[in-house]
């Protein structure tokens, strides 16, 4: 079965990230997805959010696509304050969150930083929060209602960083390890487990 083509970016972009609020098997308030349907939600649970990226420079655009009208083009809301590509973001059912990045090839242009956006007030930029264990790019992140993991990423390959929603302006300490050096990994996740897959050197690992 081939992909269904929808909307489109304002742009042409590579290495960005993207999050939403029915993420990782989130509970919008309260409801679980199957129930969404039937009930009212808030609208941070219709759109998907896209930031960051290559094109063809860094960018600190944040862009929208609404999941109710998905072949329309993604508006352009508020910006990232850094430019960043090759970043990671992850989120719950109020906030993205995007972290890492490059702003270009080369360490010395390495991001540690993250940043918040607000779903409810997405036209506002971003704003900044606390910090991975240390700066790096081409990582991933998934996460729960009350976590957000980032992971692998290049130079610290095998760090499993955490940042606490409840207390996102302090840093987010290494918790856990990779089992194996790498970056490029795939994240995905529910509310229990997070699972990071793939990843250069070229591995067919899950964990």
């Amino acid at each position: 079965v081939t992909a269904t083509p929808k909307g489109t970016l304002t742009v042409g972009k590579s290495e960005l990230a993207a999050v939403s609020a029915q993420e990782n098997a989130l509970t919008v308030v309260g409801l679980t997805l199957a129930e969404v349907n039937f009930k009212t939600i808030p609208s941070s649970a219709a759109y998907g959010y896209f930031g960051g990226g290559d094109g063809p420079s860094a960018t600190t655009i944040v862009q929208r696509t609404d999941y109710s009208n998905d072949t329309a083009t993604a508006s352009v809301r508020g910006s990232l304050i850094t430019q960043r590509r090759y970043l990671g973001a992850t989120g719950n059912q109020s906030y993205g969150y995007f972290g890492g990045g490059t702003t270009a090839p080369g360490v010395p242009n390495h991001i540690a930083t993250i940043e918040r956006i607000d779903y409810y007030n997405d036209t506002t930029n971003t704003t900044p929060k606390g910090s991975l264990s240390a700066a790096k790019y081409i990582l991933s992140a998934t996460g729960n209602k009350d976590y957000g993991y980032f992971a692998g990423g290049d130079p610290s390959k095998d760090d499993i960083d955490r940042i606490d929603y409840s207390n996102d302006t302090v840093g987010a300490p290494a918790r856990a390890l990779l089992s194996s050096d790498r970056y490029g990994v795939a994240a995905v996740g529910n509310q229990n487990y997070g699972y990071f897959g793939g990843g250069a050197p070229s591995t067919n690992i899950v964990e």
